[in-house]
């Protein structure tokens, strides 16, 4: 019985996989540094433009929007690691540690919330939030207003996108979520597979997904496509659900819980995409885990009995599951995670 609820799964996983080759994703393949900007969702109050991406991306890298000129948005996001930081956690202006690892950004234009907590549900208010918090980028709004009204540069790009030559607060969370909104990665590993196979013939899914990851076993192919459940398929792979992944057994008043107040949210954080993933160590919320390896040893092995526990995570007598893979096989899961970087990505946004 429970070999047939695996396989099922797994086709199901299979069909919505190979689904996302005729959808977005694929569209949106590419291997150079341009993007059509209709092509990105945008709210109806912050519409795309080429001005305003170009201000969004000069602002990102600006340290006067840090309260001693310290900071920038780009200093706890860093290209060259995906937008995320090395760091366990971030240090704000007053070289104090912000609460929480620093998230990798691309595709955001189709998350419904931010924050590991997903209690902000608008990208632009994302934008505020660390500008003006005080452990972290601590700016005076009319401080910030004075020195960028002062540079006449940013006056045009101004007048070019928002149609005043007058930058305003609003102006400057419109221009970076713009500029944000323009990090598509949708050149994976895994996507040039999925591209390359789509129009297969073979007729056993297993048998097709065994092609595209000739390195692994049939149970390290069946897990991994599994993990689809909650770093969900097309474009995304991650970024649209929350949950918890048994990382404690309490968690303290912590996660979803904090802006629900729900007790049934406690410990239920975002999913992270996959995109990336081998260039934003450390991982977790908290960034417990410096390597690939000691993700994969927490999900084969250390997953804990906590109250909100994913039900993917569970056995079948609802503890928590446990994988039992060889170190052969916890390396072909690492191999497998690497499937999804992205180095036409990566490439194009160092500086």
């Amino acid at each position: 019985m429970k070999k047939n609820i695996a396989l099922f799964g797994f086709a199901i996983a299979v069909m919505v996989l190979f689904g996302a080759a005729n959808g977005f994703a694929v569209r949106l393949f590419r291997g150079d540094k341009t993007i059509n900007l209709s092509q990105i969702p945008s709210p109806v109050f912050n519409k795309m433009t080429p001005a305003g991406v170009l201000l969004g991306k000069q602002l990102f890298s600006d340290t006067r929007l840090s309260g001693n000129n310290s900071l920038s948005c780009k200093s706890c996001h860093r290209p060259e690691f995906a937008f995320s930081d090395t760091a366990r956690f971030s240090l704000g202006v007053s070289s104090k540690h912000v609460g929480r690892n620093a998230m990798s950004l691309s595709n955001l234009a189709w998350q419904p919330f931010y924050m590991w907590d997903g209690r902000v549900q608008q990208l632009e208010e994302v934008i505020i939030l660390p500008i003006t918090n005080p452990d972290e980028m601590a700016a005076d709004t009319a401080e910030v207003l004075l020195n960028m009204n002062a540079d006449n540069h940013y006056r045009k790009l101004s007048k070019e996108a928002f149609q005043t030559d007058t930058l305003y607060f609003r102006h400057i969370a419109y221009a970076i979520s713009q500029y944000l909104r323009t990090l598509v990665s949708a050149n994976t590993e895994m996507e040039q597979q999925i591209a390359a196979f789509k129009d297969s013939k073979t007729p056993d899914n297993a048998a097709l997904v065994k092609k595209m990851m000739p390195f692994a076993s049939d149970k390290v192919v069946a897990i991994t496509f599994t993990c689809l459940a909650c770093h969900t398929h097309d474009l995304m792979f991650g970024g649209l659900i929350m949950k918890n992944n048994g990382i404690d057994s309490v968690s303290n008043n912590q996660g979803l819980i904090v802006s629900t107040k729900d007790p049934n949210d406690e410990g239920v954080f975002k999913v992270p995409t996959l995109k990336n993933i081998a260039f934003t160590a450390p991982y977790m919320h908290d960034g417990r885990f410096k390597t690939l390896e000691e993700v994969v040893e927490h999900y084969d092995s250390g997953i804990q009995a906590h109250p909100n526990l994913s039900q993917e995570l569970k056995d079948t007598s609802g503890g928590p599951l446990r994988l039992n893979l060889s170190q052969k096989e916890k390396k072909q899961m690492v191999r497998f995670l690497e499937m999804f970087t992205d180095t036409a990505f990566i490439s194009a946004n160092k500086e």
